[in-house]
């Protein structure tokens, strides 16, 4: 802190000494008083401030990443959610179904997907695909439960995106032709209205 005692007939002097500091150096100066009234025009105390053209605090990385968290859709109030996430929730423990059985029953598996079979898969080289399947599958679940965790708008981000990898899955299956390619189908378009349509 700057300080000293200041002549009162030097005053007028003083505050253009001031004035002249604060525009070249942008610093405020503050006066502040430690004298009794009584003589209170007769010293001074001047104190360097702060400059007014300090940034202000930056916040710290915890406070902004909690500010900006998103609101998590739990799976147990999914009854009240909107008809797009309940859509994608069925969705992902279809996936999730499916995996389990690949895990466990080839013969099922086989049965609920001709595609992969009309396409070449068979039991003798099943263990060759199987953890890939299974692999991808989980994948495809964990990306459809972490939408519907986001709520409504991170669901019509993935089904819009989901589109593309469905339509080659349906092209796929009507070019083997499966009898589930129209099942395909129908969740695809449903991908595409959750996606582009439904606002």
């Amino acid at each position: 802190m700057l300080a000293g005692t200041i002549n009162t007939h030097a005053r007028p002097a003083l505050s253009r000494s001031l004035a002249s500091i604060e525009s070249k150096s942008r610093v405020r100066l503050v006066r502040v008083t430690r004298e009794p009234r009584a003589v209170k025009g007769a010293r001074a105390t001047i104190a360097l401030a702060a400059s007014s053209s300090a940034p202000a605090p930056r916040r710290s990385v915890i406070a902004h990443a909690v500010s900006r968290r998103p609101t998590v859709m739990y799976i147990t109030k999914l009854k009240d959610a909107a008809l797009s996430v309940q859509f994608l929730a069925l969705s992902a423990f279809t996936v999730l179904a499916y995996t389990i059985v690949a895990a466990t029953n080839y013969e099922l598996f086989a049965k609920i997907m001709p595609t992969l079979v009309n396409a070449g898969m068979t039991a003798s080289n099943w263990p060759i695909f199987k953890a890939w399947i299974i692999t991808a599958q989980l994948g495809w679940f964990a990306g459809k439960i972490t939408a519907v965790r986001g709520g409504a708008s991170q669901v019509k981000k993935f089904c819009a995106l989901n589109v593309f990898p469905m339509l080659y899955l349906v092209a796929t299956a009507f070019g083997v032709g499966a009898w589930d390619a129209p099942v395909w189908a129908v969740f695809t378009a449903a991908y595409a209205y959750f996606g582009y349509v439904e606002k």
